[in-house]
């Protein structure tokens, strides 16, 4: 038989292991609310970061005449890659262009900022620059001038970076984690599974994964690529944005 002390010690040792039990449930339960909370306010930073990138891309085109940036050096003010003439410029902070949900992959140079540039409508070379003010340029809430990005292989093996980031952004909108190995400058579906983008009017908003291809094309850019023919003309958009 179990004397004094040792049934004191017995239930002791009960009632602590049900302590541990009951903090253990209660922590399972509070644990992903409080992911969500981390992940909702990770989301408004990099919403804020995306729209400080608005309003320097539109501070840009009214100092250049109209003309967006481009990621082609030279057909930028002063020949500035694009990311260093914002800061320059006083557009932005360094750290504008770190997501906070981008696992901590992050310098300020072309390959580790974690926001892409949508050049597959603005241009890149001087021949092919979009004037913001052009009548192709039909619907401006519904065309994307920057979006979260993310690492790719291609992006790898053109810097030589294991979690190289994508400075501009695909013209298919298409992105990680479902279909990063195939795509050279992939949007991140980094907020649970959404990808943050401004648009050409300044708004910021957010495109899940599962919409349907086109309904995602037609969100971030306003002509697109046929699947069909990927080195073929542009199509429009099933609702286009461009005007007739």
């Amino acid at each position: 038989m179990l004397d004094n002390q040792e049934k004191e010690r017995c239930k002791s040792q009960k009632f602590c292991t049900g302590r541990i039990v009951i903090i253990a449930i209660l922590a399972g339960m509070l644990l992903p609310a409080l992911n969500t909370a981390r992940e909702r306010g990770r989301d408004s930073n990099c919403k804020n970061n995306l729209k400080q990138l608005g309003l320097g891309f539109t501070q840009y085109g009214l100092e250049n005449n109209d003309y967006g940036p481009t990621t082609y050096n030279a057909s930028n003010a002063g020949g500035k890659s694009l990311f260093p003439l914002f800061k320059d410029s006083g557009y932005i902070t360094e750290r504008t262009t770190e997501c906070p949900s981008s696992g901590g992959f992050w310098e300020f140079t072309n390959a580790d900022v974690n926001y892409g540039y949508n050049y597959a409508v603005f241009g890149y070379q001087p021949a092919g620059r979009l004037k913001l003010t052009s009548s192709r340029l039909k619907e401006s809430t519904r065309v994307a001038t920057f979006a979260d990005t993310a690492p790719s292989k291609y992006m790898k093996a053109h810097h030589n970076k294991e979690n190289a980031f994508a400075s501009m952004m695909n013209a298919y909108i298409k992105g990680a984690p479902a279909e990063i190995s195939g795509v050279s400058y992939p949007l991140h579906f980094r907020h649970n599974l959404k990808v943050n983008t401004v648009q050409l009017d300044g708004h910021v908003t957010s495109i899940s994964q599962n919409l349907p291809t086109q309904a995602r094309w037609c969100l971030a850019s306003p002509f697109i690529m046929s699947e069909d023919n990927i080195n073929g003309a542009y199509t429009e958009c099933s609702k286009p944005h461009l005007a007739n």
